[in-house]
């Protein structure tokens, strides 16, 4: 069996018992190979995904650990399928271990699992390799902090934008954890592999920004008969009705930063490879799909209704456009249908901005 220690991953340093973790411990099928870092590093991510879906709190935090520092396994298995994972289970059952939480992963064929014998507890996670002609799944094992749950996400900050309607010429909001310096956004339009600003701001140390809503130059705008295009979608059937095909829209959903020391111009900045970083405007991962707010102009009002297919999936909108720009949510499945929905934010959640 390939055994390896998970302080190789992150250095946690914790007091605490003697390992419940040996290598007596058995694991049926672990393959007598040599991991890659990149074997290494995805079975990392796959505990703070299991921590996730045992604690029942979809937390992004990495900073914290589930696991013991010292106490952890990280193999393949030597097949490629779920009879890999009910050995494992079955050989942890007779070596004294009792099921305390199973929870399948939305994403892919996973399964995170809690064990539990006497005061101990160990937290796993069963990955099927999704390469058809791979021949090993992947297994992670370690024995769980006992403080290995995360913290909530903290609260929402406000927006200062009406509850209802279409938001005025500017648009104020604080960004959780901003750790970069004072800069500028962008927030952009492709329209034929061309990036075309929509939304200018400026952002402070604070995290405190501000957001120009003017109306974005035609480059940035099209039909609304051709909303596809407008959320990055093509060639899909027909299935919506547009009230006003004249309205012209833009979607903006994630913005770029540029620091202000490298003082980069507009042109530069929508070049590809000159930004420093890009980022959503806002997003929250929940266990079947994950929400994406959006900000939508439209140059006048429009109504969009109906289910249509697209080549990555169903698209179910629903929403109705004042003049100007105001909020949608985006909602993007997390399993292999690739559905999205797109929606007006209700009046209460259209003055909150998400945690990112």
């Amino acid at each position: 069996m390939k055994r390896l220690l998970l302080s190789a991953l992150l250095a946690v340093t914790t007091a605490h018992a003697a390992p419940a973790i040996t290598p007596t411990l058995r694991i049926p099928g672990a393959a007598q190979v040599k991991l890659t870092e990149q074997d290494v590093n995805l079975m990392s991510m796959s505990l703070f995904t299991a921590r996730n879906l045992l604690s029942g709190i979809e937390s992004g935090d990495l900073t914290s650990f589930p696991c013991l520092d010292d106490d952890g396994i990280v193999t393949l298995l030597d097949r490629n399928d779920v009879t890999a994972y009910t050995a494992v289970r079955t050989a942890l059952k007779s070596q004294g271990w009792t099921t305390a939480q199973e929870v399948r992963s939305p994403i892919g064929e996973a399964t995170a699992f809690r064990l539990t014998r006497g005061n101990v507890n160990l937290m796993g996670m069963w990955m099927k390799n999704p390469d058809r002609a791979a021949t090993r799944s992947r297994l992670a094992l370690c024995q769980l902090k006992t403080d290995w749950k995360p913290r909530p996400a903290p609260a929402d900050a406000a927006l200062s934008a009406p509850a209802a309607g279409p938001l005025g010429a500017a648009l104020r909001l604080t960004i959780p954890n901003w750790f970069d310096p004072a800069g500028v956004l962008y927030g952009t339009v492709t329209r034929d592999d061309t990036e075309h600003l929509a939304v200018r701001g400026t952002i402070n140390r604070r995290g405190e920004a501000t957001l120009t809503l003017a109306r974005p130059p035609a480059p940035a705008l099209r039909s609304a008969a051709d909303w596809p295009a407008v959320f990055l979608d093509d060639n899909c059937t027909s299935g919506v009705t547009v009230s006003n095909p004249q309205a012209q829209l833009a979607a903006v959903d994630t913005l770029l930063f540029v620091p202000l020391n490298e003082k980069a111009t507009d042109r530069q900045v929508l070049k590809a490879g000159e930004t420093t970083s890009s980022f959503f405007l806002a997003e929250r991962y929940q266990p079947t799909e994950s929400a994406y707010v959006t900000l939508v102009y439209a140059s006048a009002q429009v109504t969009l209704r109906g289910t249509a297919k697209c080549p990555s999936g169903v698209r179910q909108v629903n929403l109705n456009l004042p003049a100007g720009w105001s909020v949608i949510y985006r909602f993007q499945s997390n399993g292999s249908d690739g559905a999205v929905r797109l929606v007006n934010a209700p009046a209460q959640a259209a003055v909150q901005y998400w945690d990112r």
